[in-house]
């Protein structure tokens, strides 16, 4: 009933990644869905994960923009849609886009 492109299932920060949350994926990923990453903070623990979302969401509200450029450093490996979220300001969005994001969440673009 609902077109897979159209849909992009999230998992949240406090998931627990293990075994089973992978395989939960890799079925999803399999079948065809979009999976995004939220509130993403990298763990070199969570490579299995990292393989198979499409979309990594980094909060520069909570890490600042410093934080987000490490974020994206360590995360650069992964071939994957880096999504600044909760980009409060035209100078927020401007400092994203120069750190290489290419999709954004956030006030700021409510107002455009």
């Amino acid at each position: 009933l609902i077109n897979k492109q159209q849909l992009v299932i999230e998992i949240l920060e406090d998931i627990t990644v293990d075994d089973d949350m992978i395989l939960a994926v890799r079925r999803l990923k399999d079948q065809g869905y979009v999976i995004a990453l939220d509130d993403y903070v990298f763990s070199s623990s969570h490579h299995s994960l990292l393989q198979l979302v499409d979309i990594i969401k980094v909060d520069i509200l909570a890490l600042g923009i410093d934080g987000a450029e490490q974020q994206l450093k360590l995360l650069s490996q992964y071939e994957v849609t880096f999504l600044a979220e909760k980009v409060e300001t035209q100078e927020e969005f401007k400092q994203c886009k120069a750190l290489g994001f290419t999709a954004f969440q956030g006030y700021f673009l409510s107002n455009l």
